[in-house]
């Protein structure tokens, strides 16, 4: 796989292209929350969990919302 993209939850069926990727925030805040359930209403909530807990969103350009059991820190390691 090319590197301009992020393979989530260590499967080759999940990945993100990283030029999408405007931001990245942890779950555990309201905000977040809120952000999950309007991505949910208008269609637009990706479940990359795998069944794991959410622990983090990404939000591309496109106003997709991700969510992913890794954490902020293993996201930017990925990045890297």
């Amino acid at each position: 796989m090319a590197k301009n993209y992020i393979i989530l939850e260590d499967s080759e069926s999940n990945f993100i292209d990283r030029s999408r990727i405007v931001g990245a925030i942890a779950f555990n805040s309201s905000p977040a929350r809120k952000i999950k359930k309007r991505a949910g209403a208008e269609g637009k909530l990706i479940d990359a969990t795998q069944g794991k807990r959410t622990k983090t969103l990404i939000i591309t350009d496109a106003g997709y919302v991700w969510q992913t059991s890794f954490t902020r820190d293993a996201l930017l390691n990925k990045l890297k």
